[in-house]
């Protein structure tokens, strides 16, 4: 978990703890105006042109029409009937490998075809391109450079919100709050339960609310702050500094820990039900993935600008996590 959210450690005996500081402890608003380096600008500034042809592809639903020799067409269906895009290197001209690729790439709703690229620029643009159609941005974590994952997060968090505003201006709806999640229970004080309630509450404005209630069991008062991820119910163990402030912090911190259980729970998947590597869900790394899922989640829920700037700030290079859990306050 992080100061702006959590923290990731392990505690004394079995049990793997994440942690959590109510400093930072939400991730608020857009991603886009996240302070990027060159790198990240560069990768950005590659699927531009990308981003606005899906928009508008989105908008007239309508394809281009292009003058491709047969030929070319023939082995885009080859490569879209076999599900093995190399069979577009064969094609002579570069141009013709280009749109026999993007034909293929246009049919994926996964990755696993783009990793099947033998070249690896193609591959990326691949992958970047079927986060964007999907709208899911976990498909950028098979971008393994940092700059261009985090570029790709942005493009496609871009996107949804694009869309989701279309969405509420084209039709009149109206908010009705779900019960809470019943696999989610509350432990602790009559004032603690009260307080996670309206938090909880409140995050089910956000469209990833399904994934923060799949990925946290219990929430319980404790004396400090960490995600139990290993445990048979995974609990967000919460200190009072965190669950006495104010309501959009304390949702934001427990968007933030439900991420750290999310990438536990995949990463202990892809192993075979066996224990990941605690760099799959924790550390650095793992820390900036949590912070930007929070700041999805609070600009969702309407954070003000001062609380996404606090938790942007701590993306960019955060260090809570270094602190041990028995020094931590929060």
């Amino acid at each position: 978990m992080s100061k702006a959210g959590s923290h990731s450690s392990v505690q004394q005996g079995t049990e793997l703890i994440l942690k959590f500081s109510p400093k930072t402890g939400v991730i608020p608003s857009t991603l886009i105006d996240l302070k990027l380096n060159s790198n990240t600008l560069i990768a950005m500034k590659r699927t531009l042109l990308t981003l606005l042809i899906v928009l508008v592809v989105l908008v007239c639903g309508c394809e281009f029409l292009e003058e491709v020799d047969e030929i070319v067409r023939d082995q885009a269906k080859s490569a879209i009937q076999n599900n093995d895009p190399n069979i577009c290197y064969s094609l002579n001209l570069q141009s013709d490998v280009d749109w026999c690729l993007n034909k293929y790439s246009s049919t994926l709703n996964n990755t696993a075809g783009c990793k099947m690229m033998e070249n690896k620029t193609y591959s990326k643009e691949c992958i970047k391109n079927v986060a964007l159609t999907t709208g899911n941005w976990s498909y950028c974590d098979d971008l393994t450079d940092f700059a261009e994952n985090l570029a790709c997060m942005a493009e496609v968090a871009t996107v949804n919100i694009i869309q989701e505003n279309t969405e509420n201006k084209t039709a009149e709806t109206t908010t009705t709050l779900q019960p809470l999640a019943k696999n989610i229970s509350v432990e602790g004080s009559s004032d603690f339960t009260s307080k996670t309630n309206n938090a909880l509450n409140l995050l089910q404005n956000s469209s990833e609310y399904p994934i923060i209630a799949a990925h946290i069991g219990k929430i319980k008062e404790y004396d400090r702050s960490g995600m139990n991820v290993s445990g048979n119910v995974p609990t967000f163990q919460v200190g009072s500094q965190t669950w006495n402030s104010y309501t959009m912090w304390y949702a934001g911190a427990i968007a933030h820990d439900s991420y750290h259980s999310k990438l536990y729970s995949d990463a202990k998947q892809a192993n075979g039900g066996m224990e990941p590597n605690p760099n799959t869900w924790s550390g650095k790394a793992a820390e900036q993935k949590c912070l930007a899922f929070q700041i999805k989640v609070l600009q969702q829920i309407g954070a003000d600008e001062d609380t996404i700037n606090q938790v942007r700030q701590e993306l960019q290079n955060p260090t809570y996590q270094d602190i041990p859990y028995e020094n931590r306050t929060w």
